[in-house]
């Protein structure tokens, strides 16, 4: 907020000059100057009232957006890979939710290993049932509009599990915990929930509207930034009620 307002002062410092620089010139008697000088003034008194209209109606929204713990609204479901990098490296806990991912779990499978082995890290992963009726309309949605897919989402889960059996072969997890569970119900968000060494609590999460693909879905940057009620706090709470009630996965 403070540079912003750093910012609009420098242009309103900038342009008073230059309007005390025409004036002057006006003074002389020169009509052309005298329009452009009048010209002038009325773009600043529109371009200021369109200003102050535009922070009038945005502000509201931005202050509930503030109060509900959201940071950001993307268009579709792509974090940044080095956002989403340096969050899982300063990890103490990982939530993660998806009915299936295998995208996420190969780009950032170094980072949750550094974050097992060096911050003793705790991972939940929740993700869908192979084979289950359920995954399987899922599939049968996705490949009517998406024909390019050949992999079935059964086959996703189960690359995701072989990286989890990998991970512990190599005993990346014998510092932290890493736990599986699944899912045969209900299309669920999904979602990150990322609590960091410093305390501070930061999450994403994605619609789930298929046959839209989740990296092509509006998403929300989130953090826990309030003592009420926040998005953060209501994902966190859903996440856990879904993982208390899930039985553990077969290893």
């Amino acid at each position: 907020m403070k540079e912003k307002f750093l910012k609009i002062s420098s242009y309103v410092v900038a342009s008073m000059g230059a309007v005390g620089t025409l004036y002057n010139a006006v003074q002389s008697g020169d009509i052309v100057l005298k329009i452009i000088f009048i010209a002038l003034l009325l773009i600043g008194i529109i371009s200021a009232i369109c200003i102050y209209l535009k922070e009038k109606i945005n502000q509201p929204l931005l202050l509930k957006c503030n109060r509900t713990g959201i940071l950001d609204i993307q268009h579709d479901g792509k974090c940044s890979n080095e956002k989403m990098s340096d969050k899982i490296r300063n990890a103490e806990k990982i939530d993660i939710f998806f009915y299936a991912g295998s995208g996420f779990f190969n780009a950032f499978q170094n980072e949750l290993v550094d974050a097992l082995e060096k911050n003793r890290a705790e991972i939940h992963i929740i993700i869908g049932t192979t084979n289950s009726l359920f995954l399987n309309d899922l599939d049968k949605i996705e490949f009517k509009y998406h024909r390019g897919s050949t992999r079935s989402i059964s086959t996703e889960i189960d690359i995701i599990k072989s990286y989890i059996e990998e991970w512990r072969e190599k005993r990346a997890v014998g510092k932290g915990t890493i736990e599986l569970k699944h899912f045969s119900t209900e299309l669920r968000m999904s979602m990150i929930l990322i609590k960091l060494k410093n305390g501070e609590e930061w999450g994403w999460i994605t619609l789930a509207m298929p046959p839209i693909k989740a990296i092509d879905t509006i998403s929300f940057e989130i953090e826990n930034n309030s003592e009420g009620v926040n998005l953060y706090k209501q994902s966190k709470k859903h996440f856990d009620s879904v993982w208390n009630i899930l039985p553990k996965d077969k290893q």
